[in-house]
């Protein structure tokens, strides 16, 4: 992942992914600007100045699209134009940035466990493939003796075809 979040930044964040802008990648910035500004009486009061406030304004939504395309919530196509990505669908699913964080670590645990387990079984790729080749294998010479006793019989026919002929 690249450079987290900062509080504000992942609050700001939050608030975007449950709307239907964040799969709009263009209308995401301008969304992200709007929130902020709702949010500005608010940022006043804590003590921050209107020029640190501007400069929140301008960079925090810079660094919010920054963060998405860095950890390929987003793409970006030839000619500048942005999708969503599955794991950009997957953190609008989730709601929040740490819910997706903690639903990522579980998958990685279940997937995790998944691999021991097979291993434990013995199921590695490797014997997967040898199990795999063996049956194929298998079912090959199965499929030829069925042609090999038509063929057979189809000889013991046109030989005694011919007999009967001569």
């Amino acid at each position: 992942m690249a450079a987290p979040l900062n509080n504000f930044e992942t609050e700001v964040l939050n608030k975007i992914l449950p709307t239907g802008t964040f799969a709009n990648p263009p209308a995401l910035q301008v969304a992200l600007r709007t929130i902020i500004n709702e949010m500005k009486e608010h940022l006043l009061s804590t003590g921050i100045s209107e020029q640190e406030y501007n400069k929140l304004a301008v960079q925090t939504p810079k660094i919010i699209f920054q963060f998405l395309r860095d950890n390929e919530f987003y793409y970006e196509r030839e000619g500048g134009v942005f999708y969503i990505t599955e794991k950009g669908k997957q953190l609008r699913a989730q709601g929040t940035l740490e819910k997706y964080i903690a639903w990522r670590e579980q998958q990685h645990l279940e997937l995790k466990s998944e691999m021991k387990e097979n291993e434990e079984r013995g199921y590695t790729d490797k014997a997967l493939k040898e199990k795999n080749e063996m049956k194929l294998q298998e079912k090959k010479k199965r499929s030829l003796v069925p042609v090999f006793i038509l063929l057979a019989i189809i000889v013991i026919l046109i030989v005694a075809h011919f007999l009967k002929l001569i």
